[in-house]
């Protein structure tokens, strides 16, 4: 199986998992079940300036590549700031949170 998809800004809306533990933070899911894959997820996350993402874990592993515009992400208690192609694993279980002390949004690309 194949799947091409395209980043469009209009698709973004709040994961419901994060309607009450985040402010200001929007995903589009790119790759996930409804496209076939069972185990793997791919998206695009914005967190717009003054936006937050409150402490929570996964029960799998996540990994992020930043496109643009900054943001914090605390990780094992160590605040992070991350940009333009930097990228940061998150283990199974590690809790961690984001914040965007910025004036401009931030957006990265997730594979879960």
């Amino acid at each position: 199986m194949h799947h091409v998809t395209r980043y469009d800004a209009a698709d973004l809306e709040v994961p419901w998992q994060f309607a009450d533990r985040s402010r200001g933070y929007r995903r589009v899911a790119h790759v996930d079940r409804a496209a076939g894959a069972v185990h793997t997820a791919m998206g695009t996350s914005v967190l717009d300036a003054g936006g937050s993402i409150d402490w929570h874990v996964h029960s799998f592993e996540e990994l992020v590549y930043v496109v643009e515009g900054r943001a914090v992400l605390v990780l094992d208690g160590q605040p992070v700031e991350l940009g333009p192609d930097d990228c940061a694993f998150i283990g199974v279980g590690a809790p961690h949170a984001w914040s965007n002390r910025g004036d401009e949004p931030c957006r990265w690309i997730d594979l879960l």
